[in-house]
């Protein structure tokens, strides 16, 4: 296994990140799925990748990795055969203190002979690296990430205002025409024509405004997201 490999998962938008390091460790421990439980992402701690053997349907839980935990976590690593994806498998079971809140790399394998002990360092040096710049990323990007979206919340409901005080003002006005005796239907009708046209100009104008504000591109939305 290159530890090269670990440039071209870190350099990964956060949610490639679990395919790339599963593609990185595939040829010197080949599995077929890999899942994580971490503590370092408040939005998705447990992510899957990949096609884990048992019935069909049936998916990797949250209840079967937190059970290879303190193994894992006892020696840094543990390799046997445990109950994952509904089937009872082979796997490795990574844990990573590079960070206080740890982080549990679980891949379910496809041979049942121990990994080997240079494998194994390396992959442990991997899983070290990716735990730590995430941890690094949530720290340092959420703060800024958050201003944005509050700076976005404030603009958008600022907006709404606007768009509640135009439609009181046009339906008033268009009341306020409809109300008149001293018009007849003609002029009543056409200046109510006259103020609803304007009102519809206006509130498509102020719309095309509030999605300004609060619409961004896909990649931009999940640049920072955490994402499986």
């Amino acid at each position: 296994m290159d530890l090269t490999a670990a440039v071209d998962v870190i350099r990964a938008p956060l949610g490639d990140i679990l395919p790339r390091l599963s593609a990185a460790l595939f040829d010197a421990i080949p599995h077929r799925a890999v899942a994580e439980l971490s503590g370092n992402c408040p939005h998705s701690p447990f992510k899957t990748h990949g096609h884990p053997s048992g019935d069909p349907g049936a998916t990797i839980t949250t209840t079967e990795l937190a059970a290879l935990s303190p193994a894992a976590r006892a020696e840094g690593s543990w390799q046997g055969r445990a109950r994952i994806g509904g089937a009872d498998v082979p796997v490795l079971a990574l844990y990573s203190d590079a960070t206080a809140r740890g982080a549990l790399l679980v891949l379910v394998r496809t041979e049942e002979a121990p990994v080997p002990a240079a494998a194994l360092a390396t992959a442990r040096v991997l899983w070290d690296l990716v735990t730590a710049h995430r941890d690094r990323m949530a720290t340092e990007a959420v703060p800024g990430v958050l201003a944005q979206s509050r700076a976005a919340a404030a603009a958008r409901a600022t907006a709404i205002a606007e768009l509640v005080d135009a439609h009181g003002t046009a339906l008033s006005a268009l009341l306020g025409v409809l109300r008149r005796r001293d018009l007849d239907d003609p002029t009543a009708r056409a200046r109510a024509v006259d103020f609803a046209v304007t009102a519809l100009a206006e509130l498509r104008a102020r719309t095309d405004r509030d999605q300004a504000l609060v619409e961004e591109p896909a990649g931009d939305a999940f640049a920072w997201s955490c994402a499986a």
